[in-house]
């Protein structure tokens, strides 16, 4: 937030100076900017405070300082621009399964078609106009940053605080800024919808879209191999396993019908928005009407890729109610203890859908003083990347006649017997003795 409000200070004193605005103007206006900058700190300050003591106390800073040179290379390859275009190119792992870089939620941004139309056509009739200057400047320097591009991406990434972040995530700025250069494009579609140029915005910008796609498939097709192992870069930094090359996605069953599917839906829009701007010009339509159409065309082109986006899942479905939780959650009424389960037996937010307190969960949550307890009791990696930030106690590892289990108040280790699937409800229970923390009284507790 502070680095784009001082882009953003930067930008309005260089605009004041750019209309003829004294020096002494200029600073002080500088100075009223950075007295009521300074004001808005000082209201935060007792939240800010809070927040740094926690993050210091964490293990979240220890564990990104530990990865800086990770972060500050991490890129998406060049073929990733077609999500802008198609945000389900690489499938959604809802109706199709995802092959992509990371996750689909992380590498997606999608403002629709009808937007980036407009966007381009802001940047053409009016590529002088000081607002819309600054937000494509936004949007280029965010494009290239999330790309690699260099030198742009070793500089930012070199910054503080953007050496430890996951820079990728500087997509919200970029859709942002496409956005607001959207808004410019549609006022440009109403008072230019007469001149030559605005034919030729159209057939640019549909050109580059088209280029942007067939981009993407011939590089598949004839360089599958270097991006693979540039994807591969990426994904290994995160443990995810490496992306199928695109002749291994088509072969899949349904692979052919959901990318030609992609495709269709994504020449769909394109052809409607260029009707829609083909119409303004030849048959101009009031303003009202026109943003009418504009904005029902916006509304189903995102309505569409909202519904696939990131729906809820249904709880049941991640965290199933077995007579094993049963049994616990009415123990737990009388006297609260704290459970742990081994591995993938359940997933770490279980007090907030059992009511049961989980010694583990995510590390990035907890304390660095807590997580070292942790670790003395299941000394593995559980902070590897292969699982994020959660936390999974190996059991081959596991410390069963560790001290700290009594001292956490754990009263069950839940564990899945051999060859049973631990979302299917078949868990066991292990419950240490409370007097003799070496010596383990196993009794199970299962359901098929």
């Amino acid at each position: 937030t502070l680095y784009a409000l001082g882009f953003y200070a930067a930008f309005l004193l260089w605009l004041k100076h750019r209309n003829g605005d004294s020096i002494r103007s200029i600073v002080a206006n500088g100075i009223r900017l950075g007295v009521f900058v300074g004001l808005g700190i000082l209201l935060a300050s007792s939240y800010l405070w809070s927040m740094a003591d926690a993050i210091r106390e964490s293990n979240y800073l220890a564990t990104r300082s530990q990865d800086t040179l990770l972060y500050r290379h991490l890129h998406f390859p060049l073929q990733n621009l077609i999500t802008l275009l198609i945000p389900a190119y690489y499938g959604n792992g809802i109706f199709s399964s995802y092959w992509g870089v990371l996750n689909y939620i992380e590498i997606t941004a999608y403002i629709g078609i009808l937007p980036l139309f407009l966007s381009g056509m802001a940047l053409l009739t009016r590529p002088r106009h000081p607002y819309i200057l600054f937000f494509f400047l936004m949007a280029i320097l965010t494009l290239c940053v999330i790309y690699g591009i260099p030198p742009i991406h070793e500089l930012v990434s070199a910054l503080p605080l953007f050496s430890i972040g996951i820079n990728t995530r500087l997509l919200a700025l970029t859709t942002f800024a496409l956005a607001v250069l959207a808004g410019f494009g549609f006022d440009s579609a109403l008072t230019a919808s007469r001149t030559r140029p605005y034919l030729i915005i159209i057939m640019a910008t549909t050109i580059a879209m088209l280029g942007i796609v067939g981009f993407t498939e011939a590089s598949w097709y004839f360089f599958s191999d270097q991006i693979q192992a540039a994807y591969q870069s990426v994904e290994g930094a995160f443990g995810h396993p490496s992306p199928q090359i695109l002749t291994f996605w088509r072969s899949l069953p349904n692979g052919y019908l959901v990318q030609w599917l992609n495709l269709v839906v994504f020449i769909g829009w394109l052809g409607i928005s260029c009707g829609l701007l083909w119409l303004q010009r030849h048959r101009p339509l009031p303003s009202k009407w026109f943003g009418s159409l504009a904005l029902l065309l916006v509304t189903g082109d995102l309505f569409l890729f909202g519904i696939w986006f990131n729906p809820a899942t249904d709880p049941e479905q991640v965290f199933p109610v077995t007579s094993t939780t049963q049994r616990l959650m009415q123990e737990n009424k009388d006297t609260p203890f704290r459970i742990l389960p081994l591995e993938w037996t359940l997933f770490g937010n279980t007090s907030t859908v059992y009511g049961l307190a989980n010694v583990g969960g995510h590390s990035i949550s907890h304390s660095a003083r807590y997580n070292r307890y942790l670790r003395a009791i299941s000394p593995s990696d559980w902070d590897s990347r292969q699982h994020g930030t959660l936390i999974l106690f190996d059991r081959n590892e596991f410390d069963f006649g560790s001290n700290l289990l009594n001292l956490l108040n754990v009263k069950y280790l839940l564990d899945v017997p051999a060859g049973c699937d631990p979302l299917a409800g078949t868990v066991a229970v292990a419950q240490p003795a409370l007097d003799t923390p070496s010596q383990q009284v196993f009794g199970s507790h299962s359901e098929g």
